[in-house]
């Protein structure tokens, strides 16, 4: 049985994305970082797009308690 994957946030790059990231897998929660926007063969580097993050289930709470406190609440739950 798989666990379920659930929506965490949308960061509003790559690189912030890559930061959240590395915040929540010091912390042991695996993330999946999903470039958003134009999709493959688009012209350009994925870098500025949207990413969206996904966490198990399991770990939602913790991972929004997380981001909450690293950046002072500053990132955005959608």
């Amino acid at each position: 049985m798989s666990p379920e994957i659930v929506y965490l946030t949308t960061a509003p790059n790559e690189p912030i994305a890559g930061l959240w990231q590395s915040i929540l897998e010091d912390a042991g929660i695996p993330v999946l970082v999903q470039p958003l926007g134009a999709g493959f063969g688009a012209w350009g580097s994925a870098s500025t797009f949207a990413h969206r993050l996904s966490v198990r289930a399991d770990d939602l709470a913790r991972a929004q308690e997380l981001l909450a406190a690293e950046t002072d609440g500053a990132w955005d739950e959608e």
